[in-house]
């Protein structure tokens, strides 16, 4: 504390020399330069008040720690904030040799002791070397704090995401039917399903958490019996142990807390790998429904074309034979000398007049062939009725069969005259041919 008061005063004359001179030089400058000046003298005063108020504050705690000020009996003589603070005359000095003097009241054997500066170093060193713990174990405390809210924070996702799943099925399967008018009549039955299936998560959740405080309540027994056995045998536990117990348990837990959220993680993954699964399953059937579909439509559609071929390839040959026709037609068509017009109608008139004349001759000729052989048929049978008359006048005859083949003769000769006979004029008809024939047979 004498350390401090000196440093106090020494900071108090430099301070009042400088801002002396400050004023003097300030004086005799410009206002906007002077205001510049001000300012920058006003930050060092700053940064220098912030390294003594940092100094105070170690000496401070180092004091605290060896318990300087538990014997204190008076108050600090506190120096008055005006400007007689930064005066170097006697006043202040006796002032602060006063205080000096006081101190040496509160020191433990009586006596005043001067820090030197190798003390004054290794008094900081120590206070680092203490803040540095007291930062390490803010940070541990810290990193303790946000590994619980990141569990927390893991946990209500989880707790969001399984809600948001509920409210997808609710509206998948209960609100849906609302909307349709089929399936209206099934809504209460998909809401009592619903709530029934919650409510079997809910109590196999239940189930969960008490055999977990079960088993948590077998530890405490366990650990309460483990106890009572050392303290009869006399091993007294104390609170050091209890810490250092407490402090292990506490890393354990924090790599417990740390391998929960991994299989907290690692059980979303693998539900969102299993819900994509699901999702790639369904697009798999869908896709071979597809491709099922697309294999039916593709052999309907090779029938169909090997039909359409089959009959374009028969219409095909069918063209190419009536090509060849109408080429072979062409051809012959071609090899013909096509007479003109005028040539035409005369050789239709030609083809008239010869068809008219053909008719003519063909005519006669059967006229002609009928009178022939009417003649013939007349000249014949008189002849054979007269051999016959004759021959039966002098009673003697040709041999049967001779006789018979004339009489088949005479018979056919005698038919034809009766057909002729009926066939022409009426001066031809004088012959009674059923009476010759009667006259033949009886002969």
């Amino acid at each position: 504390m004498v350390d401090i008061a000196v440093a106090d005063v020494q900071s108090n004359k430099l301070g009042h020399k400088e801002r002396h001179q400050t004023r003097v030089s300030l004086s005799s400058e410009d206002p906007s330069k002077s205001d510049r000046k001000k300012v920058d003298l006003t930050n060092k005063l700053k940064q220098e008040c912030r390294k003594l108020h940092i100094e105070n504050e170690i000496f401070d705690r180092y004091m605290t720690k060896i318990g300087v000020n538990k014997f204190s009996s008076a108050p600090r003589a506190v120096a008055p904030a005006s400007t007689e603070m930064f005066s170097t005359g006697p006043r202040v000095r006796s002032r602060i040799y006063t205080q000096v003097s006081d101190i040496s009241t509160f020191s433990l054997p009586g006596r005043l002791v001067q820090l030197s500066a190798e003390r004054k170093c290794m008094i900081a060193q120590c206070e680092q070397v203490e803040f540095k713990k007291d930062l390490t174990s803010l940070i541990d405390s810290c990193e303790n704090i946000l590994d619980e809210l990141r569990a927390s924070v893991e946990k209500f996702r989880l707790l969001e995401e399984d809600a948001i799943r509920e409210r997808k099925a609710f509206d998948k399967n209960v609100s849906a039917l609302v909307f349709d008018s089929e399936q209206c009549h099934n809504v209460h039955r998909a809401f009592v399903w619903f709530h029934q299936a919650y409510l079997k998560r809910m109590e196999i959740s239940v189930q969960n958490m008490f055999l977990e405080n079960e088993h948590l309540r077998e530890n405490l027994k366990r650990l309460s019996r483990q106890l009572a056995e050392s303290e009869s045998q006399g091993e007294t536990v104390h609170t050091i142990d209890v810490e250092e117990v407490q402090i292990k348990c506490n890393i354990h837990l924090r790599k417990l807390c740390d391998l929960q959220l991994r299989c907290v993680q690692a059980k979303g993954l693998s539900n969102r790998c299993t819900h994509l699964y699901d999702i790639q399953k369904l697009k798999l059937d869908r896709a071979i429904a597809e491709s099922e579909n697309l294999k039916t439509s593709t052999k309907r559609r090779i029938f169909m074309n090997e039909k359409i071929e089959e009959r374009v390839r028969f219409y095909y040959e069918s063209r190419f034979r009536e090509a060849y026709k109408i080429h072979n037609m062409k051809a012959r068509m071609e090899s013909f000398k096509f007479p003109t017009m005028e040539n035409f109608i005369q050789v239709v008139q030609a083809d008239k007049e010869l068809g008219r004349r053909l008719g003519i001759q063909s005519r006669r000729m059967r006229i002609a062939k009928v009178t022939d052989s009417s003649y013939y048929a007349k000249h014949s049978t008189h002849q054979l009725f007269g051999a016959f008359s004759t021959t039966a006048q002098k009673g003697m005859g040709p041999p049967k069969a001779k006789r018979v083949a004339l009489r088949k003769q005479l018979c056919r000769l005698y038919s034809q005259l009766y057909s002729v006979s009926n066939r022409g004029s009426p001066s031809d008809r004088r012959y009674d041919t059923p009476v010759r024939l009667a006259m033949i047979h009886t002969y």
